[in-house]
């Protein structure tokens, strides 16, 4: 099927569903035209714009419809959920326009992003954006669900938050409160990508190395994830200041009498020159480095 030459949603206050679904078609098709209507009846032949900016017949292939309509129809791109019997995850979580767009077009939009990334890099990303950024919008829409962290009265902000503070179609601009969000999430795929890619190749240093520390040239994203299975306990990595991070990845933090400390204070209580800041939460101490970063995690280790 051809690339489609308008998206129709519908009109009036746009929501975090209507307005991603847009955003996610601009990041796979650049020239693709916003109408927003329900004026509009959908044929055998296609979709009828009865009035407005787009008036007239629009056959299949030619357009997108989403949050509107009525109908799931993927062959036909026509991503409604409002109707009864609209689509479901296998897990039973209900979609909203933006994740049934993304379930048929996401693969797509992360090859354009990477012609070159393997279809497991492309999977394993489609499934994390999926989870990490459609599924949140989906139960938002759907439930009207809030997103606090366990035990806390900490609420996540999501996009559908941020969307509903625009109101876009009321008091910001649809398209440019759309084009914002396609900013963002291209640099979320991409990163997605990047460490569905990167955390293959950390995973093969971590099972080749053997060792409860592994020292890297590099920043990963995710090494907790991927070196879940290595015997890696704590990564030495340099940081953007020209320092050498020594984080852990599983079971363990720095000594208690180490954290909060930075410079001397650190050097003093762990007896390691060149060390400089130790986390209050044990989690990450820095070295000036890497040589000093793998002494820390060594002596952590020892310690515990």
């Amino acid at each position: 099927m051809k690339a489609p030459d308008i998206f129709l949603t519908h009109s009036g206050t746009g929501h975090a569903d209507d307005l991603l679904a847009f955003s996610l078609a601009r990041l796979l098709w650049p020239d693709i035209r916003l109408i927003r209507t329900r004026d509009f009846r959908i044929t055998d032949e296609g979709i009828d714009v009865l009035a407005g900016e787009g008036k007239g017949m629009h056959r299949d292939g030619t357009f997108v419809v989403a949050d509107v309509g009525g109908i799931y129809a993927p062959e036909r791109r026509i991503y409604d959920h409002h109707q009864p019997g609209s689509p479901v995850r296998p897990d039973g979580h209900p979609y909203s326009a933006a994740g049934l767009f993304f379930k048929h077009h996401g693969r797509d939009i992360l090859r354009n992003l990477n012609a070159d990334a393997s279809d497991e890099v492309i999977n394993d990303a489609f499934r994390d954006i999926d989870e990490a950024i459609l599924l949140p919008v989906d139960l938002s829409d759907n439930t009207g669900c809030s997103f606090y962290e366990p035990d806390t009265d900490v609420k996540g902000f999501m996009f559908s938050d941020y969307i509903a503070l625009a109101r876009p179609g009321l008091i910001a601009d649809f398209e440019e409160t759309a084009m914002a969000c396609a900013a963002i999430l291209r640099i979320g795929m991409q990163q997605y990508l990047d460490a569905n890619y990167r955390g293959r190749q950390l995973k093969k240093l971590g099972e080749r190395c053997g060792e409860e520390v592994l020292a890297v040239d590099a920043f990963y994203p995710s090494a907790r994830r991927y070196l879940e299975t290595t015997p890696v306990r704590i990564l030495v990595h340099p940081n953007p200041e020209g320092r050498w991070n020594a984080r852990w990845v599983k079971d363990g933090l720095f000594p208690h009498a180490w954290r909060g400390r930075i410079d001397g204070e650190l050097e003093k209580a762990s007896g390691i020159s060149g060390a400089v800041f130790c986390h209050r939460s044990g989690h990450l101490a820095v070295a000036k480095s890497r040589d000093e970063a793998v002494l820390l995690a060594e002596l952590a280790l020892r310690s515990g």
